[in-house]
């Protein structure tokens, strides 16, 4: 009795990995937590050592907004100001981010991860 053989196939498997579009960058995580601070800075008219015009606490969108590129296209998504913020404040999120704006605390901490 022959033992079984597999088929030669026609079609090479799929690797897996998927090519960007042609002048595409992929964007890592540090870029567009780099990008979400920046549309903070913006929000909030951050001048330097802590000091800033707008304590009002911006929504995911409005920043968003604000981070779009030149050509009017996204850079990132609200998850990823989600993500960002979860990592500036680990206990409370978007909600630490809302409540250091009320106590007008906020420009400390634009200007601690200035410096970062």
């Amino acid at each position: 009795m022959e033992p079984f053989a597999a088929p030669e196939l026609s079609v090479p498997l799929p690797t897996g990995t998927r090519k960007l579009r042609r002048g595409a960058r992929r964007l890592y995580e540090e870029d567009t937590y780099q990008l979400v601070f920046r549309a903070l800075l913006k929000w909030h008219g951050y001048q330097g050592d802590g000091m800033v015009h707008i304590y009002q606490p911006a929504s995911h969108k409005q920043l968003v907004a604000l981070g779009k590129d030149r050509h009017g296209r996204i850079t990132f998504s609200t998850s990823t100001v989600s993500r960002f913020l979860k990592s500036k404040f680990p206990d409370a999120g978007a909600n630490g981010y809302k409540e250091a704006c009320i106590n007008r605390t906020i420009g400390v901490y634009l200007a601690s991860w200035h410096r970062y």
